[in-house]
């Protein structure tokens, strides 16, 4: 058991580490190293029209390099062709600003989304993508082994990253998401665009397999109580997904941090590791009400097989449990886990313990 002080000191010092990156209520970009960039044919493009003609006459293979500088988008960028590589080619993500017409604009300019694609092999590296009525990113089916590093999405109407199924368990495949950061600067929209208020995710996939989420800082995915929806998972892989890696990730003040499948029906997620995350909630965030319908940060709900290993969560009151197993979770795992809420199951769910610490809050 760790010793309150201790675990104390050790939580405020992880608080100062987030605040130092938030900062005025804008999350920073990672201080990753940026990744190597794509080999292919290079266009530079410095103005919104010419970004829009170079994504729409690219050939596969193609890089573009943006420099610094608002891209007020006019149109959403459709990516039509494989293996395009958009990049920013200033020293951080913050350099490079893909600018929708506001995540509360109705009148969105016709730039609904930031980026549509349903070719594979999609590469953005090195930007912010924000204020979007709808999606950051819009994968549709056939945008196989999507890509996503040091980019940062901020202040969409409803998903900031969203993958589409063709069916149930077919789906985009093979996606990573890393070093990025998601966010919303205060609090996610309240305009029902369909679905109603509070529908969003950061990361939300239908059905797809073999994705990499590792090393985000996600961040104010906290609904009021007067939404719609109040438990919108910020990562949710559902409808037939699997096999995910969720690790090193960081979420502060969200809803539900993690859900591997949501709904009661077979296998909705299936195997798969959520490893080494770190969940931190501000003290008193939820009402009281709000704390009484509460499950978990992590949920692992008709996922079978799935590992939840080596994770921090520290609720500070503002949940009942720190993780939940609910429906078929067989053969599922919660090992070294350090939380300061229950580990706990219902509804037939099931899982083996072993090493978990549960701290004071």
């Amino acid at each position: 058991m760790v010793n309150k002080a201790i675990w104390c000191w050790m939580f405020f010092l992880c608080l100062h580490l987030v605040s130092s990156v938030t900062g005025a209520g804008i999350v920073g970009c990672s201080s990753s190293p940026l990744p190597d960039q794509p080999s292919g044919p290079e266009s530079v493009v410095d103005r919104v029209n010419d970004l829009e003609r170079a994504v729409q006459f690219a050939s596969s293979g193609s890089v573009i390099l943006l420099a610094p500088g608002e891209y007020r988008l006019q149109a959403t960028l459709q990516v039509r062709k494989n293996n395009i590589t958009l990049r920013g080619s200033g020293n951080d993500c913050s350099d490079v600003i893909l600018q929708g017409a506001g995540m509360n604009n109705i009148d969105y300019n016709g730039a609904p989304y930031g980026i549509w694609t349903n070719a594979s092999g999609l590469t953005v590296q090195n930007l912010t993508i924000r204020d979007f009525f709808q999606h950051g990113i819009v994968l549709n089916p056939g945008a196989e082994s999507p890509t996503f590093q040091n980019i940062r999405i901020l202040d969409t109407g409803k998903q900031l990253i969203k993958a589409n199924p063709s069916d149930f368990g077919d789906g985009v495949d093979g996606g990573l998401v890393e070093n990025s950061v998601f966010a919303y600067t205060e609090g996610p929209p309240m305009i029902d665009r369909g679905g109603g208020t509070g529908y969003t995710n950061g990361v939300d996939v239908h059905a797809g397999a073999n994705w990499v989420i590792r090393n985000n800082h996600f961040e104010n995915f906290h609904a009021p109580d007067h939404a719609d929806h109040l438990w919108a998972p910020v990562v949710l892989m559902w409808n037939g997904a699997r096999d995910t890696i969720l690790e090193n990730n960081t979420f502060v003040n969200v809803d539900r941090a993690i859900a591997f499948g949501l709904l009661d029906r077979p296998k909705d997620h299936s195997g798969g590791v959520i490893r080494n995350n770190r969940i931190y909630y501000d003290e008193g965030l939820y009402s009281s009400q709000r704390r009484r319908g509460s499950d978990g940060a992590i949920i692992v709900w008709s996922s079978p097989g799935t590992i939840v290993d080596g994770n921090e969560v520290f609720t500070r009151g503002n949940l009942n449990r720190s993780i939940e197993f609910r429906f078929d979770t067989s053969g599922a795992s919660a090992i070294n886990n350090t939380v300061d809420a229950p580990i706990g199951t219902r509804d037939g769910g099931s899982y083996k313990g072993s090493g978990n610490r549960l701290v004071p809050e």
